[in-house]
């Protein structure tokens, strides 16, 4: 069963760089966008912004641009 997690709780861990409870990335991770408006940009998650139903992240691209990109449209950057 997993545990609760309250809004204190996660952006805790976030601001740490630690796992947060289903979400797959973390503060700063390179991340490649796979699908999507961005489908082929580089960027850098810069914020969870929701975990709901599936988790958001906002990434902020190469081009300097940010964008709201689900966790399923995102991939580790090599």
């Amino acid at each position: 069963m997993l545990q609760r997690v309250t809004r204190k709780e996660i952006d805790e861990l976030w601001f740490n760089s630690e796992p947060v409870p289903g979400a797959a990335f973390k503060l700063n991770d390179d991340v490649l966008i796979a699908s999507g408006t961005f489908k082929g940009e580089g960027g850098a998650v810069i914020s969870l912004l929701a975990l709901e139903r599936e988790p958001v992240y906002l990434v902020e691209l190469s081009s300097g641009a940010d964008a709201e990109v689900a966790e399923s449209d995102l991939r580790r950057a090599d």
